[in-house]
């Protein structure tokens, strides 16, 4: 009993913290968003933002689908579960590197016996997710290379296409490891609950592994869809196909390079300024990716955080 008011006492905590520091994060962008806006105002599509954030739930809808795939059998509220388990978690994920420790968090949240198992089912979602942004990455700086002249771009779009590849190689290796990975550790003489779990928990069969990469296709769609929204309901004139190209660049970079959590959005703008402000304007580009940002997760780990309390 003691153990379970701990746990609720950490999680309210760690509640608190994540929609504190979500606060403090919007409010800055939001004043930089309003000053920016005035001068993007006379050419702005209101329809385009309404589309933006119609797709947010479906975002997320689509990345808690895969997660119920995997670890449906362990859950008692179904998809309503899921879906809970996957906001909370992104607040807290919010809270570490890169957002490292969402896939522990979410399945921290289930309450399940089988921690092991979630987790691991977790991080096959968050892998698969991971390797389709890379590949589109990897296309989208192929279509970068063939479009650039400057030597010092193409350098760096050569190191950051190396690192893409090294990294997809390394990530569809792990997703192919994991479920004898987890298979060899419930073989050990002392993971006997796990071993029993797994009998009864189809989470890494081919079938289901299949529908999770299809999924994070699908939902890397709705994610850049969204991103080109926000460009066009902003006013910019762009070639769709470079647009989309310099998304993918700025979601492989904003995934990639190493950064604390009050640093990632500040990466990901000025990867925006890059790569996306030549193509549709500096100011929009900067405008756009923060209100990516402060819809798709500011707006989401906020309702999270209040959740886990």
């Amino acid at each position: 009993m003691n153990s379970i008011v701990t746990k609720r006492r950490i999680l309210i905590i760690l509640g608190i913290t994540a929609w504190i520091f979500v606060t403090w994060k919007a409010f800055p962008m939001l004043s930089s968003l309003v000053h920016q806006g005035r001068n993007l105002v006379d050419e702005f599509h209101p329809a385009a933002l309404v589309f933006v954030f119609l797709l947010m739930p479906i975002n997320w809808a689509l990345e808690s689908f895969k997660w119920f795939l995997l670890v449906k059998s362990e859950l008692s509220g179904g998809f309503r579960q899921a879906y809970f388990s996957v906001i909370s978690g992104l607040s807290l994920g919010l809270l570490t590197p890169n957002r490292v420790g969402e896939p522990f968090a979410r399945s921290m949240l289930l309450k399940s016996e089988s921690f092991v198992l979630t987790t691991a089912a977790a991080l096959l979602c968050s892998l698969a997710q991971q390797i389709t942004t890379l590949l589109f990455g990897i296309l989208g700086l192929s279509i970068m290379l063939n479009h650039s002249d400057s030597a010092s771009s193409n350098a760096r779009l050569h190191h950051i296409l190396a690192i893409s590849i090294i990294i997809a190689l390394f990530s569809a290796t792990l997703l192919l490891a994991i479920p004898s990975l987890v298979k060899k550790i419930a073989r050990l003489s002392q993971m006997k609950t796990l071993r029993q779990s797994l009998k009864s928990l189809s989470y890494f069969g081919t079938k289901n592994t299949l529908k999770v990469t299809l999924l994070s296709l699908v939902r890397y769609f709705v994610f850049a869809g969204q991103y080109l929204l926000l460009l066009y309901g902003l006013g910019s004139s762009f070639s769709w196909v470079m647009a989309a190209a310099a998304i993918a660049i700025i979601f492989v970079g904003g995934s990639v390079i190493p950064s604390l959590v009050f640093t990632n959005i500040g990466i990901r703008v000025a990867l925006a300024i890059i790569f996306l402000g030549p193509i549709a304007g500096q100011n929009i580009a900067i405008a756009a990716s923060t209100l990516l940002w402060l819809i798709n997760i500011g707006l989401v780990s906020s309702i999270g955080s209040i959740l886990l309390l």
